[in-house]
C-alpha cells in the first residue's frame, strides 16, 4: 500500500493505463520454507477504493529469489504478454515457459523453449506428448520430430 499511496495519480481513473500494478513478495517469502505469500496492490474500478490481494504462489518466490521484493507495472499491453525475469529463472523452467507460450500461441518460442528444456533436462518434457497446454504444437512438423527426439514418438 505504501507504494501505491506513492505512486497514485488520483487525477486519473482507476482502469487508466498509468495506474500502477504491483506485485510483491511477503516479508518472509524465500527466507522461510513454505513462506510463499504476495500481493496484488493497485486501484479497483468496481468498488473504487485501493486494493490489497494477498494470495500463496510460485511467482512471489521467483520475485525473491531473483532479487525482488516489488514489480510495478504500468500501461496496457495490446495482447496477452509474458514478463520474464530472467538472471536466474529461466535455469530449470525452460518447460513451463515452454507452456506458457504455446498457450499464448508462439509456437516458433514453444519450440525454442521445448528444445532447451530437452538440453536441461528438464523431467517435464516426458508429460510433453499429453500436456493440453501443448495441443497447438501437434499440427506443426516440429512436433513429431520433437517427441521423436524426447523418446515419446510411440
Amino acid at each position: 500500500m505504501y507504494y501505491l499511496y506513492r505512486l497514485l495519480d488520483e487525477s486519473l481513473s482507476p482502469l487508466d493505463p498509468n495506474i500502477p500494478m504491483i506485485f510483491g513478495s511477503g516479508l518472509l517469502t524465500g527466507l522461510v520454507p513454505s513462506a510463499a505469500r504476495g500481493n496484488l496492490t493497485s486501484w479497483s474500478p468496481e468498488s473504487g477504493v485501493l486494493l490489497d490481494c494477498n494470495a500463496g504462489d510460485y511467482f512471489p518466490s521467483f520475485l525473491r529469489m531473483n532479487g525482488f521484493d516489488h514489480v510495478v507495472l504500468y500501461g496496457k499491453a495490446p495482447a496477452w504478454t509474458l514478463i520474464m525475469i530472467r538472471e536466474k529463472f529461466e535455469e530449470g523452467n525452460a518447460y513451463q515457459i515452454a507452456e506458457v507460450y504455446a498457450a499464448s500461441g508462439a509456437i516458433s518460442d514453444a519450440f525454442d523453449w521445448l528444445d532447451r528444456a530437452f538440453k536441461q533436462r528438464d523431467p517435464g518434457v516426458t508429460h510433453a506428448r499429453v500436456n493440453p497446454r501443448f495441443k497447438p504444437l501437434h499440427e506443426d512438423t516440429r512436433w513429431a520430430d520433437l517427441l521423436l527426439k524426447i523418446g515419446l514418438d510411440q
